[in-house]
């Protein structure tokens, strides 16, 4: 997996908005991002946006079969080792690092 073309994505489970109108942000996201040559895309397995960008990235190899999802399943126990919510300490840490971060929520 090449970190510079690797996108990987986080949200909540609970989708506030329209989840059909999400979805499409996301696939045109992802169609972008394919465009700006990334081909590996990483989501958690968990319900609502994990599963939601999960699927546009399965939708989106039909047009593009070099694709790859990288499911990134948590490890046992996760929950006891932190009282922060993963979305936002991912986030953060992703910032701190430097990395881009595009928003998929309407503002």
């Amino acid at each position: 997996m090449d970190k510079q073309y690797t996108v990987c994505f986080t949200g909540h489970r609970q989708i506030p908005e329209n989840p059909a109108e999400v979805e499409a942000r996301v696939s045109a996201i992802i169609e972008t991002l394919i465009q700006r040559g990334y081909s590996c895309f990483c989501a958690g397995g968990a319900r609502g946006f994990d599963l939601l960008a999960a699927k546009a990235v399965l939708q989106s190899q039909a047009r593009y079969p070099f694709v790859r999802l990288v499911l990134v399943l948590p490890f046992q126990n996760q929950y006891q080792h932190s009282n922060r919510g993963g979305t936002a300490y991912t986030v953060e840490y992703a910032a701190k690092k430097g990395l881009e971060i595009i928003r998929c929520a309407a503002d």
